[in-house]
């Protein structure tokens, strides 16, 4: 219904706003990344770690939980630098509470990047089947559209490029 056709219904007090989907923020914009977790970087420009405690990665993997799919990521421990917070902290029933953290770093920040944009690519299909219930067929019509749409649409390198 346009905005018009809803000024005669009971629900006129509730302003009629439509936005083209462009007008829309999915993220903060910020000129830093958030400063909860490290002071370390200041711009948005990605750098790898240089200082690790050993030279040895370890391998963990990395799952949404749907479709059986993961992707695997090196990490290595690192020296931790002033600004780092090494525990997370949440509030429950007003109490705080936290977890300390083991200092671990993705090794690689750019080939983990490609992997991250391949592992989506290759499993948003199972993501879709996995948490878009059939049932539902306006939900599931319209993401089935959206994905047979993505596999030819053209995208701006913006976009697509990864890390």
């Amino acid at each position: 219904m346009t905005c018009v056709g809803l000024t005669t219904l009971p629900l006129s007090r509730i302003p009629c706003l439509r936005y083209k989907l462009s007008d829309a923020s999915f993220r903060v914009k910020r000129d830093h990344p958030e400063l909860k977790y490290s002071r370390r970087w200041l711009n948005w420009k990605i750098r790898d770690i240089k200082k690790w405690t050993s030279p040895e990665p370890k391998v963990i993997q990395l799952t949404q939980d749907c479709g059986g799919s993961a992707f695997e990521v090196e990490v290595k421990p690192f020296i931790p630098v002033d600004g780092d917070v090494l525990a997370r902290t949440w509030v429950t029933n007003n109490v705080k509470k936290s977890y300390e953290c083991a200092p671990y770093a993705i090794v690689n920040m750019s080939k983990t990047g490609m992997e991250l944009c391949r592992f989506i690519n290759n499993s948003i299909a199972a993501v879709i089947e996995a948490e878009i219930d059939e049932t539902n067929k306006l939900l599931w019509d319209t993401y089935a559209m959206a994905y047979r749409y993505s596999e030819f649409a053209e995208v701006s390198s913006t976009f697509s490029t990864p890390i």
